[in-house]
């Protein structure tokens, strides 16, 4: 995804790590299904999509930081506030310098078709954490909408 098309919003200010980013990926018109359309994807086809997905996990690091998937679960297709959606949960560690012992990093990725485009997803925070963050990101789900629903 294009740098222009992502928004990130990253905790700061304390040890803790959280993240929410939602990027976007444009073609032309009737290259995505409709938010709200109800439609048949293939096993085929969400296992393209994951394979996307891990690609796109697995390619958040640096020249310092490796990130190391540990377990991917399927893609499966389902709702949130109405509109249909993709959704993938991944597992993964930050290996920093070699260093594999550091907490896992829990990842769900959300995929939502808007007729020209893509819109995604990313909900993160360590599995340490999850008391603190697992109440927030469900609250930022709930609250997830888009829009600008292209008809």
């Amino acid at each position: 995804m294009p740098s222009a098309n992502v928004l990130r919003i990253v905790q700061k200010g304390t040890q803790k790590f959280a993240r929410i980013i939602i990027g976007v990926t444009k073609g032309t018109y009737g290259d995505f299904h409709g938010l709200y359309d109800d439609y048949y994807i293939s096993e085929a086809e969400l296992a393209e999509l994951e394979q996307a997905i891990k690609e796109t996990i697995g390619n958040m690091t640096t020249p310092f930081v490796t990130l190391r998937l540990v377990e991917v679960y399927p893609a499966k297709r389902g709702k949130v506030n109405n509109m249909q959606v993709i959704a993938s949960y991944i597992v993964a560690q930050n290996v920093v310098a070699g260093n594999t012992n550091r907490p896992y990093i829990l990842n769900w990725v959300y995929c939502f078709e808007n007729k020209d485009r893509m819109i995604f997803l990313f909900i993160m925070y360590r599995d340490t954490e999850k008391d603190i963050w697992e109440p927030v990101m469900r609250d930022v789900l709930k609250s997830f909408r888009i829009t600008n629903v292209i008809n």
